[in-house]
């Protein structure tokens, strides 16, 4: 890497972590993520990101400007098939994840548009976002079926027993009226 290349990476590197710092500060309401993904910045940042993925197979900066964009939304997902056109890659995309899936796709664009017009006018396919084990919804399992398992009532120690806990449906102890 040339003395030009890594100043230009930590300039766009210092953008990309500013623009996330005043994201997360008090001036966020004055920020504009919009304005700020079409300006011609956002796009030399991107067209960095682009360009070092397709030197050195490495996705690492396109994840910080995906990181922009909802994950799975409209604009993340037009935002890939931009860096698919610039990069001549297609892209396996997963949550905090983007790998290269196969490359000399022929969806090289010949007239480059800038990211931000890209964004607006795109209307062609959008990637597919793949969905692996770690993506789905978990099962939470409902509070009134947690003691729903039981043997026999003498197994539960009595200062974790669902006797006691109020709202809880009673089956036998002290003061429901029941014989044993």
């Amino acid at each position: 890497m040339t003395h030009g290349n890594k100043e230009q990476k930590n300039k766009f590197l210092q953008l990309l972590a500013l623009a996330h710092q005043i994201k997360k500060s008090e001036l966020a309401e004055f920020w504009s993520n919009d304005k700020f993904t079409h300006s011609l910045k956002f796009h030399q940042a991107a067209f960095f990101a682009a360009r070092h993925c397709k030197e050195h197979g490495d996705t690492t900066y396109m994840l910080k400007i995906l990181d922009f964009f909802c994950y799975g939304s409209i604009n993340y997902l037009k935002t890939v098939a931009w860096f698919e056109g610039r990069t001549g890659f297609n892209f396996e995309v997963t949550r905090n994840l983007i790998r290269i899936k196969t490359k000399n796709n022929k969806k090289i664009e010949e007239n480059f548009q800038v990211l931000g017009d890209f964004l607006k006018n795109y209307k062609g396919v959008l990637p597919v976002i793949e969905q692996n084990e770690l993506d789905e919804p978990e099962y939470i399992e409902d509070s009134n079926n947690i003691h729903s398992r039981r043997d026999s009532i003498d197994e539960f120690d009595l200062i974790d027993s669902p006797l006691r806990i109020a709202g809880k449906q009673v089956f036998g102890g002290y003061g429901t009226g029941k014989r044993r």
